[in-house]
């Protein structure tokens, strides 16, 4: 349960609460699991997420205020609108403090961050803005990326095995050694002002 002096949780599961446009200030969970939550046009406002789990959350256009998030994963969960840039990331990152397994993330921006080793794997990713983010050795595998922006974003090693819908230009954006299905890879050809023919 969620009070308004609790200042720390360590290690507490947090099930099934209703927190619809609610706000949390300077709160720190550490190893908490929040399941079936209601976060939807809620605030978290400067609190430390540290190896938390959201499951079958819905927390669609959250405003992430200058919270940190460390090693957190996302299952299942409702992210729809969120503006990721405004998240107090580490100034040194060498793999991404955040992971996403089959959720929705449309209409949401990841603009210009750095976030290597991203896993957003069986997601949908629709109409998602990517532009100038640093995203080496990511995992979009099985993922739906339909309408979603890349120009200027280091993709390098990424792996999108699997993946549908992405509109890559790879003269706008570093592409060395990332993966592709044999047959969305055409997908990657329409940037280079080409003819295909049978």
């Amino acid at each position: 349960m969620l009070t308004t002096d609790k200042k720390i949780y360590c290690e507490e599961k947090i099930t099934a609460i209703d927190f619809v446009k609610g706000s949390l200030e300077d709160k720190e969970f550490d190893n908490c699991i929040f399941e079936n939550c209601n976060f939807s046009d809620a605030t978290f406002k400067h609190c430390h997420f540290n190896d938390c789990e959201f499951i079958n959350c819905n927390m669609s256009m959250l405003n992430i205020e200058y919270s940190k998030f460390i090693d957190v994963a996302f299952v299942g969960c409702k992210l729809i609108g969120i503006n990721w840039s405004r998240v107090a990331w580490p100034l040194f990152i060498f793999n991404s403090p955040i992971k996403f397994y089959q959720c929705i993330l449309n209409d949401s921006s990841f603009h210009a961050l750095i976030l290597p080793e991203i896993i957003i794997e069986e997601c949908s990713v629709q109409y998602v803005d990517f532009r100038e983010a640093d995203l080496n050795n990511a995992n979009f595998t099985n993922s739906d990326f339909n309408g979603s922006l890349f120009n200027k974003t280091i993709l390098n090693r990424a792996d999108f095995t699997d993946a549908v819908n992405y509109q890559i230009n790879i003269l706008q954006n570093e592409v060395t050694k990332a993966k592709f299905s044999r047959f969305e890879a055409l997908n990657l050809l329409h940037s280079l002002d080409i003819e295909l023919v049978d």
